[in-house]
């Protein structure tokens, strides 16, 4: 279920909760998506280290990228595809403020959804590629808004490249 209620950011709680109890889906499994301006991204070479491991070891390939303490952020990771790489292992770092993410986890869990993952904007548009055309081959999507748009190209289920305007 996908629905967009407009309102100003001290409303959001207040409508997000009047609108579980009147769509009566509290406890509803739920992804959060990231708004754009939130985050950070990165294009870094990726630590050699297990997959468990990529998150903790991003920490320090972005540390000097942003501009607040690494024990204030969250930071995560997705891989880049290696043939659009030119050979290098690459991934692309996400880092947010935690207070932030916290902010909407807090938002969701106080309107009474059951939070199952945070997404970026960027692939969760990938996502809905892939669901509007689940046919193998290249597609793109663009996405505007007042002010602002993102453009993602994605192969297969993949993520390639994606673009921000303002």
């Amino acid at each position: 279920r996908t629905e967009f209620l407009e309102c100003k950011a001290g409303q959001r709680g207040a409508v997000l909760s009047d609108w579980v109890r009147s769509a009566n889906v509290k406890g509803a499994a739920t992804v959060l998506v990231m708004p754009a301006d939130q985050y950070q991204m990165f294009q870094v070479d990726r630590p050699e280290v297990e997959e468990h491991e990529l998150a903790s070891a991003l920490q320090w390939k972005v540390k000097d990228m942003i501009d607040y303490e690494l024990d204030d952020a969250v930071i995560g990771g997705f891989e880049f595809p290696k043939e659009a790489s030119k050979g290098r292992n690459i991934v692309t770092a996400v880092c947010a403020k935690k207070v932030i993410v916290k902010g909407y986890v807090d938002l969701a869990l106080a309107a009474g959804l059951e939070l199952q993952s945070i997404h970026i904007t960027e692939l969760a548009l990938r996502n809905v590629l892939v669901q509007l055309d689940p046919v193998e081959g290249s597609k793109a999507i663009l996405y505007l808004r007042k002010g602002a748009g993102i453009l993602v190209f994605c192969k297969d289920d993949v993520l390639y490249f994606s673009r921000r305007t303002n």
